[in-house]
């Protein structure tokens, strides 16, 4: 009975909490509260009234706050609002404000009803905040037709310049009219200098206005830009300081492009910022497929094949199939997939749909960190695989050895995958140790796996036969068996003195 109790105590308290949450006057009061914790240029960030913003700032200056308020109190004061938040996959947008926006929920009491799996917060009065990540067509065509009130892109810098181009353009663009809508880009600058985020934040942009230049401004706009630095986040100074003795301590020069574009905001070109050395005319191949060639692998070769597969849930499972053969030098890129939310019964079938097309692989490679050992030995047990665990050591060296293949051109990457794309525009984070995690690295994570058991490094020229019954033929034919039995005879001495050791061992224990 006292336990009934509890639960109605309980659930009574819950519903007079979102009585109170779901008044506008409440609402409006907490909207306020929230307001009142921004800096001056987080303020006028959130007052600009231009329906297309951009906002460009260095690490820890306070964006993704300033990022989480825009979205909560378009959500307290206004019914039914319909906002998303995107970055470049979905675990990366959860990582970044999920647990933020439940901090919220519990300090203010905002009511919010959180869906961990669809990574939904609805609010009493009818508005949602939806987090999800746009790194397939896919993902990103899951984006059409519906109207948004507010739609924030982050970590832009992530996104390939053709995805953002298209997702600015040709689908959220037109979304926001119903409901006269505000679009946001955001993020840090990041060393490719290509894409709509870098025409709109570039300094001296043709389309955008920069906020601290409105008045008296006079040129037609696209866009209204804001940006300012972590010095100015006055909740947090001592990270400023903390990033001058960074400075100091890596001797970086006030040009140095790390300091730049990591530290200060600013776009600065650097190829070393890129984890591949990847370049399409190189590297980059679409296979000619044939009756006789169905992978439109080249021919004189008995080829191999390898699968990796990186686990995933929130974000991707991916599998990646790659080619070699001991006689060729170079590796061929011929398989892709990936999808996120996979129960291990999923994954089997996709990797039995792998199996069926390529048959028996020479490997199969897979990340045992985490649960992923769980599913990879209930994949194995239950469905008969034979997996094979992931060498994680040294990723970084073992991503250098792979550039080495790249420059030299011994790797051929299908034209057009994800996996093309994210080997293209990965960059390393402000350590140079590890990828930077607004990157997504699934697909390059599970190549690295597999390219570790390709052996095409060790190539051995293709000895073609004369033609059978000319006189060339028959002396090739007696030099190949002189040395066979020159190699057997060889052997034999071998096995010999092995045997004949072995007995005198035997002998002087008798």
């Amino acid at each position: 009975m006292a336990k009934k109790k509890k639960v109605q105590d309980a659930l009574f308290a819950r519903l007079k909490r979102d009585l109170a949450a779901g008044s506008a006057e409440e609402a409006e009061r907490k909207a306020s509260l929230l307001r009142s914790r921004l800096f001056q240029q987080q303020l006028d960030f959130l007052n600009d009234p231009s329906r297309k913003k951009t906002l460009l700032c260095p690490r820890r200056a306070g964006k993704t706050y300033a990022l989480t308020t825009l979205l909560v109190t378009t959500c307290l004061t206004r019914p039914r609002a319909n906002c998303v938040y995107i970055t470049m996959t979905r675990g990366t947008a959860q990582s970044l404000i999920w647990e933020e926006l439940k901090h919220l929920d519990t300090e203010l009491e905002l009511g919010i009803n959180f869906h961990n799996t669809n990574l939904v917060a609805t609010f009493p009065r009818g508005g949602s905040i939806k987090l999800t990540g746009a790194e397939t067509a896919h993902d990103v065509d899951k984006l059409r037709g519906k109207p948004y009130d507010v739609v924030v892109l982050d970590e832009s810098k992530s996104f390939p310049p053709d995805i953002i181009d298209e997702l600015v353009k040709q689908v959220i663009e037109p979304a926001l009219h119903d409901r006269a809508g505000t679009l946001i880009m955001a993020g840090t600058p990041g060393a490719i200098l290509a894409g709509v985020f870098y025409e709109a934040t570039r300094e001296g942009s043709a389309i955008t206005r920069p906020w601290r230049s409105r008045e008296g401004w006079e040129r037609p706009f696209t866009w209204s830009g804001h940006s300012w630095n972590t010095s100015d986040n006055q909740a947090m100074p001592h990270i400023w300081q903390g990033f001058l003795a960074d400075k100091e301590a890596n001797r970086w020069h006030d040009d140095d492009p790390i300091w730049r574009r990591e530290y200060l905001g600013q776009w600065v070109a650097d190829d070393s910022g890129f984890v591949f050395r990847y370049n399409d005319e190189r590297n980059s191949w679409l296979p000619e497929l044939s009756e006789g060639n169905p992978f439109g692998l080249p021919d004189g070769h008995e080829w191999r094949f390898v699968l990796g597969v990186d686990l995933g849930f929130n974000d991707d499972t991916d599998i990646e199939v790659a080619a070699y053969s001991e006689t060729c030098d170079t590796m061929y890129h011929v398989y892709s997939f990936a999808q996120p939310g996979l129960v291990v019964s999923e994954i089997a079938r996709e990797l039995r749909k792998a199996e069926q097309i390529f048959g028996q692989f020479d490997a199969m490679i897979g990340d045992r960190g985490g649960l992923g050992r769980t599913i990879i030995e209930s994949l194995n047990a239950e469905y008969g695989f034979d997996i094979q665990p992931a060498e994680k050591q040294e990723k970084r060296d073992h991503i250098e050895l792979c550039n080495s293949d790249l420059m030299a051109g011994r790797i051929k990457v299908l034209r057009g995958s994800h996996l093309e794309r994210q080997m293209k525009y990965a960059q390393w984070d402000e350590r140079g140790k590890d990828i930077d995690k607004g990157f997504p690295d699934h697909a390059i994570d599970a190549f690295v796996y597999l390219w570790r058991h390709c052996f095409h490094h060790y190539t051995r020229q293709v000895v073609e036969a004369p033609k059978r019954g000319t006189e060339a033929y028959y002396a090739w034919a007696e030099a190949q068996e002189e040395a066979r039995l020159a190699e057997q005879y060889e052997r034999n001495a071998e096995t010999d003195w092995w045997e004949r050791d072995n007995l005198e061992e035997v002998w002087n224990d008798d």
